[in-house]
């Protein structure tokens, strides 16, 4: 005597019918990895660079709109500049700058520096004093601690007046 499998009374029958602790399993399942995954990607967003640079950023920001007051100072003085770079040697620059006043007029009596920044590298940051020679001339002969690019600034200093600031980028073998 056969008797079919689903009519015995300890047979197992799977049901592909959805309950109601089935969908409770499934949504809490669901959101338990959303957690998750959130929870991680909050955790490294706070272990790691925050993106901030300096740790005066909102001070910098206040400089920032002060040397463009600066700045708009600078332009009205129309001053000519031709500053030359010239490399002589293995990591050794010539610097070479005219100033010119808006009439043409050679700027004597300045005191003129340049700030040379590794823009890739910490800790080679120098500055090198610039000769005057007369006529508006300066220039200064220095050895670089490393070949390659570097940002320098032109800092000029007159008796009574504001910082005349040039950026230049040069690259010196």
């Amino acid at each position: 005597m056969t008797r079919a499998l689903a009519s015995h009374p300890t047979a197992s029958v799977r049901s592909n019918r959805v309950t109601g602790w089935t969908v409770l399993f499934w949504t809490v399942g669901f959101f338990a990895v959303i957690s998750a995954v959130n929870a991680a990607f909050v955790f490294f967003a706070l272990s790691t660079f925050n993106g901030e640079v300096g740790h005066q950023a909102y001070r910098d920001g206040i400089e920032f709109n002060r040397s463009l007051s600066d700045v708009a100072a600078q332009k009205k003085l129309a001053w000519a500049v031709d500053a030359k770079f010239s490399p002589t040697g293995p990591q050794r620059v010539h610097i070479d700058v005219d100033f010119r006043d808006a009439n043409g007029e050679p700027l004597t009596n300045l005191s003129v520096s340049a700030r040379f920044v590794r823009p890739t590298q910490e800790g080679f940051d120098f500055d090198a004093p610039l000769s005057s020679q007369g006529q508006g001339k300066y220039i200064a002969d220095t050895d670089l601690p490393l070949p390659g690019s570097w940002s320098v600034r032109l800092m000029t200093e007159r008796p009574g007046g504001k910082p005349y600031l040039l950026d230049y980028h040069v690259i010196i073998p």
